[in-house]
């Protein structure tokens, strides 16, 4: 029997005995593509659009074999024998891929997972050696790997007089040698054994889109003394010894157990099981149930599409199960350089467009206009502040999120960086070095250093806000090892900080970043994947098969706020200094400037101060303090002064506050020039006629305050004890005494 599919969206059934034709076996197959049959339980795998069903031999009953899939695969085949079905992705996610067909239930398709990461449409299986072959367009060779896609080898290498193995679209393996076709050349190779290698013919034949090998040896069936009834044991058992469970009798390589301890190790091993007896078991592999709070995290990645030349953010769960496309990020050959997230907003970086902000809840994306050349980013959530690094400038910067209020931050150049509000310090990682600083750039220290030119890069960090510990890796030619020290606050100061290695990665990307959750560890492979794995590196497994180019893990407690705080009841920037509060204090040639108290309920509060004194130096103070004044000497009494003041925590500045105001008074100098004229003096009563004197004087030269008054003392004969005071407004500069009698000498003061 041969089953084929047409362009009608058919599929039929061609008796090799009488000819007979059966018109559109499988009704409910709507998108039929590729085609493979299990000879060895009668199932037929079909491709139907974005997924493949696995519909009975005999009569037209399909269910789903498989989880929707990115694209269609090209080509499909399946392999009894050792249990898998094999299909091949061509646009996006490209690569060959397998499945478990013991893990196929009507309720449950299968999981797939990647094998080999190539853009290939075509591959041949090789039963007796349990190999994989497929072209490899690059160096225009053929390749085999095991079934597992391990043990990669160029099975042509310097072995073709001629290779020709571009645009192949089916192939197929028979007596030692591949006959393969590109749709349009049948391509036949042919061993020569005086030069020991092949040749290449081809046959020009009419256009055609596959073929099969029609020999026994293509079905093959596995003899009577097989291996049947194979069974596995999967033991395990929680570290405290509280939950230990052993499942028997286990088909396939797929387990799932429910009912477990949140927030527990588990050490798990299996072991094969047959009437025979049971085999050695496996080494353990040690696991950690995530807590039930962490159960909500999410996975953001990035991810470039070969079909539409776009790249898609996709959230997806811990299991990097579930995955749902947020949005287009922009055309293909834009990358994205790095991602960070708060709340429902995810932030990136890319290598033309600056920073991007997409919102969750609203499904809208804004442009950061005032934000250029930004490679790395990361978002501080009690301080409300976007920290992004420009290589161009060599600067670390910081704004608002909508790229308002620009501040500089540090001389620099991170290639990823961290944040730690809580303690509101930054961390980042440039080639040599890991360093720190608060938030605004100062305390700046260096944890790690490595020297220039040895062949070592430090490449990316994360924050372990559970032990209070900052990792990062560095990569060398020969190892990719991981480190580990305490981050800064609660007590641990810069002299009290020591590194410790943690461990070795067995793969990691040169280009990867590296986030912690829950007593994990995230990380991309040299084939772009997302691992994930213990704080060791000892036990890893892989949550997404597909390459990412960059990828963030969200989940509110990476974001924490301080005890008892949330995010409508902190005050973390400091309040505006309202400008009448600004005043000074004491005498006048030692004094206090003092000012309202800012408020925040979290962190220490700075003040900037700047004085410019309006006296004949011109003279200006600048200093930073913790406390609500700042002590002043050496200036005149009564001098203006112009004060600019501003709180600031490490989080962010207040508003600026300009205020004029004077020093303390002091006494004023003595009146000048003080001087009496003789006058005429009428009475207005009786018309009498005497003398007055007119006492007059001009301002101290140093006022030295806000004169309220002057008081005049008038005595006659030089009898001290006989003065008379009088106060005139401050207005006035001149006193006025009638009626001076005849031969008397007056005085004044």
């Amino acid at each position: 029997m041969i089953v084929c599919s047409d362009s009608s969206g058919q599929v039929h059934q061609v008796s090799m005995v009488d000819s007979s034709i059966t018109d559109n076996f499988y009704p409910s197959i709507s998108h039929p593509g590729a085609i493979t049959i299990d000879w060895l339980h009668n199932y037929t795998y079909i491709v139907d659009g974005l997924m493949i069903k696995r519909c009975d031999l005999d009569r037209p009953s399909c269910i789903m074999a498989t989880e929707m899939l990115p694209s269609q695969p090209d080509v499909i085949k399946v392999d009894p024998i050792n249990g898998f079905l094999f299909f091949t992705q061509g646009s996006i996610n490209m690569g060959l891929y397998a499945v478990d067909i013991g893990e196929i239930t009507p309720s449950k398709p299968a999981h797939h997972f990647l094998l080999v990461s190539s853009r290939l449409n075509s591959f041949a299986i090789d039963f007796n050696n349990m190999q994989l072959y497929f072209p490899n367009e690059i160096v225009n060779t053929l390749m085999s790997a095991f079934l597992d896609g391990t043990g990669l080898a160029d099975v042509r290498k310097d072995k073709v007089v001629q290779p020709n193995y571009y645009s192949i679209r089916s192939m197929v393996y028979y007596g030692g040698v591949f006959f393969l076709t590109n749709g349009t050349k049948l391509l036949i190779e042919e061993y020569d054994e005086k030069i020991g290698k092949f040749y290449v013919n081809e046959m020009y034949v009419t256009k055609y889109s596959s073929f099969n090998i029609y020999h026994p040896t293509a079905q093959p069936y596995p003899g009577k003394g097989a291996y049947k009834n194979w069974y596995y044991e999967v033991s395990l058992y929680a570290d405290d010894g509280t939950d230990n469970e052993i499942v028997e009798k286990v088909t396939g390589s797929f387990l799932e157990i429910e009912d477990l301890v949140p927030d527990t190790a588990y050490q798990v091993k299996v072991r094969a099981w047959s009437q025979t007896g049971s085999g050695p078991w496996s080494e353990v592999f040690v696991g950690r149930t995530l807590s039930l709070e962490a159960s909500t995290a999410k996975v953001i990645v990035a991810a470039a599409s070969q079909s539409n030349f776009t790249t898609g953010l996709y959230e997806m769960d811990m299991e990097g199960q579930h995955r749902t496309q947020l949005t287009t990020v922009h055309l293909f050959y834009e990358k994205l350089l790095d991602l960070t997230w708060v709340e429902d907003k995810i932030m990136w970086a890319s290598n033309v467009n600056g920073v991007q902000i997409f919102d969750r809840t609203t499904a809208e994306s804004a442009f950061v206009y005032h934000i250029r050349y930004a490679t790395s980013v990361s978002y501080d959530w009690l301080g409300q502040k976007l920290y992004w690094s420009n290589p161009k400038h060599n600067v670390i910067r910081r704004s608002d999120i909508n790229g308002d209020n620009i501040e500089f931050v540090i001389q620099g150049t991170a290639r990823h960086m961290a944040i730690d509000a809580l303690q509101g310090r930054i961390y980042w990682v440039t080639m040599n070095t890991l360093e720190a600083a608060y938030l605004n750039g100062e305390d700046h220290i260096v944890y790690f250093n490595l020297p220039y030119f040895c062949g070592k890069h430090v490449i990316s960090l994360t924050l372990n806000f559970d032990l209070r510990k900052v990792l990062w890796y560095v990569k060398s030619f020969e190892r990719q090892e991981l480190y580990m020290s305490d981050l800064l606050g609660n007590g641990v100061t810069p002299d009290q900080l020591s590194v410790q290695p943690l461990g070795s990665f067995s793969s990691i990307s040169p280009f990867s970043v590296m986030q912690y959750f829950s007593h994990r560890l995230f990380w991309q492979n040299e084939k772009g994947s997302i691992i994930v794995g213990d704080l060791e590196c000892n036990y890893t497994s892989e949550i997404t098969v597909e390459p990412v180019s960059v990828f963030t893990v969200t989940h509110p407690s990476l974001h924490p706020y301080p005890e008892s705080l949330d995010k409508k009841s902190l005050k973390i920037v400091p309040t505006e200094i309202q400008e009448q509060t600004i005043r000074c204090e004491g005498h006048w040639s030692a004094f206090n400037l003092t000012w309202q108290k800012a408020i925040v309920n979290h962190g220490d509060i700075f003040y900037e101060v700047s004085i410019q004194i309006q006296d004949d130096a011109g003279r200006s103070v600048a200093m930073q303090t913790t406390k609500n004044f700042i002590e002043l000497s050496n200036i005149s009494a009564y001098t203006e002064m112009t004060v600019t003041l501003r709180a600031y925590t490490y989080w962010g500045y207040g508003p600026v506050t300009v205020a004029n105001i004077n020093t303390p008074m002091s006494v004023p100098s003595k009146p000048l020039r003080p001087r009496v004229y003789v006058t005429q003096h009428k009475e207005s009563m009786t018309s009498e006629n005497s003398l007055a004197a007119d006492f007059r004087w001009t301002l101290p030269q140093l006022l030295n305050g806000i004169i309220m008054e002057f008081k005049i003392y008038s005595w006659k004969n030089g009898d001290e004890n006989d003065k008379n005071m009088t106060s005139v407004p401050s207005t006035v500069r001149h006193f006025n005494l009638p009626c001076l009698q005849p031969g008397m000498t007056y005085f004044f003061q």
